[in-house]
């Protein structure tokens, strides 16, 4: 297996006991994925790597650490225009610097939060309006088409119907069609059976 594979597997369980509260667990496997990471010389995988050793250190009181780390996944983030990381690492250091009294920095970080947060979820509300507008769009077409394909069949269908009659001479039952249309299917069926009489009497 690639080390970066490796990387992620390590960084994803990492995350898992974060969440879970397993902190002294969350930083042992994220520094496993940082070995791997640096081994891969994949920028992103550090950062993430960073950014959860970070986020362990502030869920233990350690703030000074999590600036630390915070501070280097950031700087990597920004490096890569990873926006999202650069959110949380700056939702990370704006808790920290307000834990240990920075309230100057604090205020910067949390500024900057903001309006990252705000913008990252500006935009996944466009999306969710564009997803919205299409599958409409869609459904509605969707419809549209289905119509016309069953308007189609039923045209088919009928002519299948007719040529049956013009074949055998029988009655193509519709329902239907119209009462103008019955009648001019009724001569045209006395005409061919005159028409049959008259060349079987010949």
């Amino acid at each position: 297996m690639m080390p970066q594979s490796i990387g992620m597997s390590y960084s994803n369980l990492g995350k898992y006991h974060l969440q879970n509260g397993a902190v002294d667990s969350a930083i042992v496997y994220s520094n496993k994925s940082l070995v791997q990471f640096k081994q891969a010389k994949d920028k992103m995988g550090i950062g993430l790597s960073y950014l959860t050793i970070a986020q362990a250190h502030q869920q233990r009181g350690q703030h000074r650490d999590a600036i630390q780390w915070a501070g280097r996944s950031m700087a990597i983030a920004e490096e890569l225009h990873d926006t999202r990381a650069i959110t949380e690492a700056a939702k990370v250091l704006s808790d920290s610097y307000t834990a240990t009294g920075r309230t100057e920095k604090a205020l910067t970080y949390y500024r900057r939060y903001i309006s990252l947060r705000d913008g990252i979820q500006s935009a996944e509300n466009q999306r969710e309006v564009l997803r919205q507008e299409y599958s409409y769009t869609y459904g509605k077409q969707a419809l549209a088409d289905s119509l016309v394909y069953a308007a189609d069949l039923e045209m088919k269908a009928e002519e299948v119907r007719r040529q049956r009659w013009c074949a055998t001479g029988s009655w193509p039952v519709s329902p239907s069609w119209p009462f103008s249309q019955r009648c001019s299917w009724c001569s045209a069926t006395a005409s061919v059976a005159q028409k049959r009489a008259t060349r079987n009497s010949c």
